[in-house]
């Protein structure tokens, strides 16, 4: 069987909390103590706020990255968990997610990503 090289978590949040989403320094933080929370290592950061409304932000991780969209004219924000670890609690940074942006409706996708060769892949 082969193993992948990660994994992501794709998760879709309903209902948030309109003003937490539009929020700079709060979803800056809410991200960073996400990445606590599964345990990752953050080596860089970019967010963007949009006018007239909605924010974009990626952590760089030494385990590969979390993003976040946010639209909150929908109330809505797509958050990935992309890494190479097997020990992300997904449970408990829903849980975080959920409570962050006072929201109790969301999906999530997990999809395997890459797979572990024996060979190299050449151009």
């Amino acid at each position: 069987m082969e193993q992948s090289i990660g994994y992501q978590i794709l998760i879709d949040l309903y209902d948030c909390d309109y003003d937490k989403m539009e929020n700079l320094e709060f979803v800056k933080d809410m991200m960073k103590n996400l990445s606590k929370i599964l345990g990752t290592t953050i080596k860089d950061e970019a967010f963007y706020k949009f006018s007239p409304y909605g924010i974009s932000g990626v952590l760089i991780i030494a385990e590969s990255h979390l993003t976040i969209h946010t639209w909150p004219e929908y109330r809505y924000a797509g958050i990935d968990i992309f890494t190479c670890s097997k020990k992300v609690n997904t449970k408990d940074a829903i849980e975080f997610l959920c409570q962050s942006l006072n929201t109790k409706k969301y999906e999530i996708k997990e999809i395997n990503r890459g797979k572990k060769t024996t060979h190299e892949n050449r151009f």
